[in-house]
């Protein structure tokens, strides 16, 4: 009881989240650089399995490093070459983009632009910060902005975030024009997502392998990589925003797949911070008295991805049916040990905007009817779900148990994160449990719905070409109250399309020793370590 009445509190006061991602940000200074200062050059990473040791303490005896555990192995950390979570973890530590996104009001704020103004509807102007260093040395200039956006559109990932931008013209060597071609309530947030971050040009025109060791301006540089075991982090002494530059130097990310072991390490002071927290051990860790549990409405999309390619999901009826056989209460108790809000809607629901209309319920007997009408007898209608990780599997479970009730038969496959990740981005699979965060509603519905993402986000490979057009319709309308009304619309023709299978929208659940402090954790998931710091 008293686990729903802390969640009933959580989403109440998490409905005012607004469409702030579609808004044009106020024009507002950033800090200025720092001078006199010289980059390091960070390691190769290097395959292995030895876990480092803890950095020494500081002189005083004060912990001058962090270790945060993760659940997942991102396949590469380079900015634009992926769509995880994990590695977006690892991007925002060791890049910037021209703006980012505050944590709790979602607002757009400058980072590497100093000022901007409009030139057009189409056309916005922005001046940089001058003496920004990479870590190889570089001065961050204007060229370097627009070599990136031209190296970093040709992965599809990238792309899905570069919509916005059909054009630029370097102005001088600290002013960029990006030209939108039309009225785009997307390029702001766009702006701040790692496939724009900003790679030195030099390096781009040498042919360097950002893959094997990312340089960026942020105020961490990349040590070390032992796959399936760390990351090694170092705060960089030049970073321009001295405001926001490291409280902690060293960093090390280590690779925990297991919940549990993720909790024992934490209680046993092996770690000091998890980002996934196993949510059986979350009433466990809320009675330890040296362990902090934050948790909070997340914008969090968790479905079943239906491989809509296949023959198997042409039919409405089919994945309609899909969706009402699915009991997504069972699902959240049995996977999420309860910390989630079953939805059944296509977009996250704690956006401004969205339509609840034409939502499939959960209705074995209707699910009964729309196959029987689809002329599908549920007997040959054989399946698997590709699972990533054990609360997954669980999930997958309840669903395999829920459609054999109305006579579908379900195999499991579970994988690891970055197999999961691959074959569900090139469509190699039939059906798989996923999510997708998103600190703006367009985006979500962009990257997820439309069908220019298909092989890049759209990993359900959704092909409406209605649906795509109210997507670009809403994007391109100028006016709130008529771009909400067109959000409205789309929502509701995605939810009578049922291209997924909604399951549930997560809550944020963060596990940290009591004496660190965390003053930066927001519903989008993202992770801002350099603003952590130790209370002793």
């Amino acid at each position: 009881m008293k686990k729903n009445r802390i969640l009933s509190l959580i989403l109440a006061s998490a409905f005012v989240i607004g469409t702030l991602g579609a808004c044009t940000p106020a024009q507002q200074q950033a800090t200025a650089p720092a001078e006199g200062t010289q980059a390091a050059t960070p390691a190769v990473p290097t395959p292995g399995d030895t876990t480092p040791a803890a950095p020494p303490a500081t002189e005083g005896g004060a912990r001058d490093y962090i270790i945060i555990a993760t659940e997942n192995e991102a396949g590469t950390i380079s900015p634009g070459r992926h769509g995880t979570l994990a590695g977006s973890f690892m991007n925002a530590m060791t890049h910037n983009g021209l703006f980012r996104q505050h944590y709790e009001s979602l607002d757009i704020i400058p980072d590497l632009v100093e000022s901007y103004r409009s030139i057009t509807d189409s056309v916005w102007e922005f001046t940089l910060h001058q003496g920004v260093l990479f870590h190889n040395g570089d001065e961050m200039t204007a060229y370097d902005v627009a070599a990136s956006f031209e190296y970093l559109r040709t992965y599809p990932y990238a792309m899905a975030f570069q919509g916005s931008v059909a054009g630029w013209e370097v102005v001088d060597t600290h002013t960029i024009r990006l030209d939108t071609g039309e009225p785009n309530a997307l390029l702001f947030v766009d702006l701040t997502n790692h496939g724009n971050f900003v790679l030195p040009r030099s390096l781009i025109e040498a042919g360097h392998d950002f893959t094997a060791l990312p340089i960026g301006t942020g105020p961490y540089v990349f040590e070390e990589w032992r796959t399936g075991d760390f990351l090694q982090f170092t705060a960089f002494d030049g970073y321009f925003d001295t405001e926001r530059a490291p409280l902690i130097r060293d960093v090390t990310w280590r690779i925990i797949p297991e919940g549990t072991s993720r909790t024992i390490a934490l209680e046993m002071g092996e770690i000091h911070y998890i980002v996934e927290v196993a949510a059986p051990d979350v009433p466990r860790m809320q009675e330890h008295p040296d362990i902090h549990v934050h948790l909070g409405m997340s914008t969090q999309h968790n479905h079943l991805l239906l491989n809509n390619e296949l023959p198997m999901f042409a039919d409405i009826n089919i994945r309609r049916a899909l969706d009402m056989a699915i009991d997504k209460e069972s699902v959240v108790i049995v996977g999420m040990d309860g910390l989630a809000t079953p939805i059944w809607n296509q977009v996250p629901i704690n956006f401004a905007g969205v339509s609840f209309a034409n939502e499939n319920t959960f209705d074995p007997d209707g699910a009964r009817a729309l196959l029987a009408e689809a002329g599908v007898e549920p007997g040959t209608m054989a399946f698997d779900i590709i699972v990533s990780n054990d609360a997954r599997r669980r999930m997958a479970e309840v669903i395999q148990a829920n459609l054999a009730d109305v006579g579908i038969e379900v195999t499991i496959t579970q994988t690891d994160f970055a197999t999961f990740f691959q074959l569900t981005t090139e469509g190699d699979y039939e059906t798989s449990i996923a999510n997708f965060t998103s600190a703006s509603l367009l985006t979500y519905m962009f990257a997820m719905l439309h069908r220019d993402n298909i092989g890049g986000l759209n990993r359900n490979r959704i092909d409406n070409q209605e649906l795509s057009d109210l997507v670009d319709r809403a994007i391109t309308t100028v006016d709130e109250s008529a771009r909400l009304a067109v959000i409205g619309e789309a929502t509701s023709l995605a939810n009578s399309y049922t291209g997924m299978v909604p399951l549930f929208q997560a809550l944020i659940a963060r596990a940290f020793s009591a004496n660190l402090g965390v003053p930066e954790t927001g519903g989008a998931g993202e992770l801002h370590v350099n603003m952590m710091y130790w209370r002793d």
